[in-house]
C-alpha cells in the first residue's frame, strides 16, 4: 500500500515524517522546500497532486482551511484529476464539517472514499507519536485507514460514523481549550493584581475543582521552571474558534461564551499580528488587565497600588471564579456536540484526553447523558461568590470577561432554577437555550 501526504506546514510536515519508512511515502506541498527534506528522509515527491493521487491509494490532507481542501481537490492540476474509484482520502484539516461533507459527497459519486482524522496536541505529541487522533468516517473506511493512522500516533480515536464528526469533535474541544485557558488566565490576572504570588494561585486552583490543562499544565509548569512553548498560531487557534461559533449557528446553539473567546483571540491576532503563537495569550491577558502574571520576582512582590491584604478568602474565590467558567464551558460545548449529533460518551473520551480537559469535563461529561448528580454547591452559594469576585475585578481593574459573563449566566440559571437548586442543573438551562436533551444523548 502506497500513503501520500499534502501538506507539510508545521503540523503536517510532523505528522508525516511519522510514515517515513513505515510506508512507501509519496508528498506533496505547495513549498517545494518543504518537499524536498522529504526526498531527503527517502520519500518520493510527486510533481503535482494529481501525481500523487495516481500513485497512491491512501492520501492524507493538512492544510490550513477547508477552502484549501476544495481548492486542493477540484482545482487545475488538483488531486481529483488523479483519483479513481476505490481510493482512498483522510482529511486531517481543522475544517469545517459541512462544507468537508460536500466534498465527500462529491468524490463519493466517483466511487472515491473520505473521512476525516484531525489531531489535538501539538507539535511535540505529533512528533512523539502521542498526538490525539479524532477519526470519524464508516467502519470500512476507517479499517482501511486505521494502521496509517497508528503509524502516525498511538491515540486513534473514533468520534462518529460520520464524514466530518471528527472535524466537529475537534472544533469543540478547541473551543474547551482556548476557553479555559483564556477564563483562567483572566482571574489569575486578578490574583495577581490582589498581590497574590502566582505559586499561591496555582497552587489552589490545582488542589480543587478548578484544573484545567492550562493551570495543570502551563502555569503549573511556569512555577516549576519548566515552562512548554506550543508553537501554535494564535490566528489558527482563532480560525478554530470562529468555526466552532459557526457550528453552533448551524445547530442552533447560543455561544455565549465561545464569542467572548472569539474576541480576544481577535484583539491578539489585530494587535500582535497574524503569524504569532498561541502561547503570547497570556502576554496579552497581562496587558489588558495591567497586570504580570510571569514575574521572576514572583514570590517577593509586593500588593500593587490598589490591592487589598490578599489572603484565604481571595483565593477560594479565584478557585471558584475559574471552577465556574470550566463548568459553563463544557455545557456550552456538550451542547453544540449534542445538537450536532456526537454522541456525549464519544465526547467523553475524547476530551478528557485531549486539550480540553478540565476538573469539570472529567466530572460532568460521564454523568451528563444520564443526569447524574455530581455537585451538592447550590447555585446561590457560586452566585454570590462570583459576585463578589467580580466586585474585586471592578476595584482592581481587571477586565475578566469571562468571568464575568459566567457569574451573569449563573444569576439568570439561579432566577430560573430556584438558588438552592444545584450548579449540576445548569444543564437545565443550557438544554433550554439550545433546544436540546442532554439525558440519552
Amino acid at each position: 500500500m502506497r500513503v501520500g501526504y499534502i501538506g507539510l506546514g508545521s503540523m503536517g510536515g510532523v505528522l508525516a515524517r511519522r510514515l517515513v519508512g513505515a510506508y512507501p511515502l509519496t508528498v506533496w506541498d505547495l513549498n517545494e522546500g518543504a518537499a524536498e527534506t522529504f526526498k531527503e528522509l527517502g520519500a518520493t515527491v510527486a510533481p503535482t497532486a494529481a501525481d500523487l493521487a495516481r500513485e497512491c491509494d491512501i492520501i492524507l490532507l493538512c492544510l490550513p482551511r477547508t477552502s484549501d481542501v476544495r481548492k486542493l481537490m477540484f482545482g487545475a492540476g488538483g488531486l481529483a484529476e488523479g483519483l479513481s474509484a476505490g481510493k482512498l482520502v483522510v482529511d486531517q484539516t481543522s475544517g469545517v464539517p459541512g462544507e468537508t461533507v460536500v466534498i465527500a459527497n462529491e468524490l463519493a459519486e466517483r466511487g472515491i472514499a473520505m473521512m476525516d482524522a484531525p489531531v489535538s496536541g501539538g507539535v511535540v505529541g505529533a512528533a512523539s507519536g502521542t498526538i490525539t487522533i479524532m477519526a470519524s468516517g464508516t467502519q470500512a473506511d476507517h479499517d482501511r485507514a486505521l494502521p496509517v493512522l497508528k503509524a502516525i500516533s498511538s491515540n486513534v480515536f473514533r468520534c462518529g460514523a460520520r464524514v466530518g464528526d471528527g472535524q466537529a469533535m475537534k472544533l469543540v474541544n478547541n473551543l474547551l481549550s482556548a476557553g479555559c485557558r483564556l477564563a483562567a488566565l483572566e482571574v489569575v490576572a486578578l490574583g495577581r493584581k490582589l498581590g497574590l504570588s502566582l505559586a499561591a494561585i496555582t497552587d489552589a486552583i490545582n488542589s480543587g475543582p478548578a484544573c484545567n490543562r492550562t493551570t495543570k499544565v502551563t502555569l503549573q509548569g511556569i512555577v516549576d521552571g519548566k515552562a512548554a512553548v506550543s508553537n501554535f498560531a494564535m490566528a489558527l487557534m482563532l480560525k478554530d474558534i470562529s468555526q466552532s461559533i459557526q457550528l453552533g449557528k448551524v445547530c442552533g446553539v447560543p455561544t455565549t461564551l465561545a464569542n467572548i473567546v472569539r474576541g480576544l483571540l481577535q484583539i491578539g491576532v489585530s494587535t500582535l499580528g497574524k503569524d504569532v503563537q498561541f502561547d503570547r495569550v497570556m502576554g496579552l491577558i497581562e496587558s489588558m488587565a495591567g497586570t504580570r502574571i510571569v514575574d521572576p520576582a514572583d514570590a517577593e512582590e509586593g500588593p500593587y497600588p490598589n490591592a487589598q491584604v490578599a489572603g484565604e478568602k481571595e483565593l477560594h474565590l479565584i478557585q471558584n471564579a475559574v471552577a465556574a467558567c470550566n463548568l459553563l464551558l463544557t455545557y456550552e460545548a456538550a451542547s453544540i456536540a449534542v445538537a450536532y449529533g456526537l454522541k456525549l460518551s464519544d465526547v467523553d473520551m475524547l476530551i478528557n484526553k485531549s486539550t480540553g480537559w478540565s476538573a469539570a469535563s472529567e466530572r460532568i461529561l460521564p454523568s451528563l447523558s444520564s443526569a447524574k448528580t455530581t455537585s451538592t454547591v447550590k447555585l446561590h452559594a457560586m452566585v454570590d461568590d462570583l459576585m463578589l469576585v467580580s466586585q474585586l475585578a471592578i476595584e482592581q481593574g481587571a477586565p475578566m470577561l469571562i468571568a464575568s459573563t459566567v457569574g451573569s449566566l449563573y444569576e439568570i440559571g439561579a432566577h430560573k432554577l430556584g438558588p438552592q437548586a444545584s450548579i449540576d442543573s445548569m444543564a437545565k438551562l443550557y438544554e433550554s437555550m439550545a433546544g436540546i436533551a442532554f439525558e440519552g444523548a
